[in-house]
C-alpha cells in the first residue's frame, strides 16, 4: 500500500505534517509514506491518498485520531 500526503505550507497550516510524523512513527511494513505536493484542494487537506491493489482513493479532512482506522480498513473510513 503507498501513501501519499501534502506537505506543502497550506497542507501543514492545517495539520498534515503532524499526520504525516504520526505514519512516519508506525512501524508498518505493509506501507510506503509518500509526500506530494496540494492538488489546489485546500478544503479537503489534510489529504490522504492510498494506493493498493491498483486502486487510488482519496481520504479527505484526515485527522491524528483517523490513522489507526485508516490503516486498518482505507475503504471504510469516514472522509472517501
Amino acid at each position: 500500500m503507498n501513501i501519499y500526503i501534502s506537505l506543502d505550507t497550506c497542507a501543514q497550516s492545517v495539520g498534515s505534517f503532524e499526520i504525516f510524523e504520526k505514519l512516519k512513527g508506525i512501524n508498518n511494513p505493509t506501507f510506503t509514506l509518500n509526500k506530494r505536493s496540494t492538488r489546489a484542494l485546500m478544503w479537503l487537506e489534510p489529504l490522504l491518498e492510498i494506493e493498493q491493489d491498483n486502486k487510488q482513493i482519496a481520504i479527505t479532512n484526515v485527522e491524528n485520531i483517523d490513522i489507526e482506522n485508516i490503516l486498518k480498513n482505507p475503504l471504510n473510513s469516514k472522509n472517501l
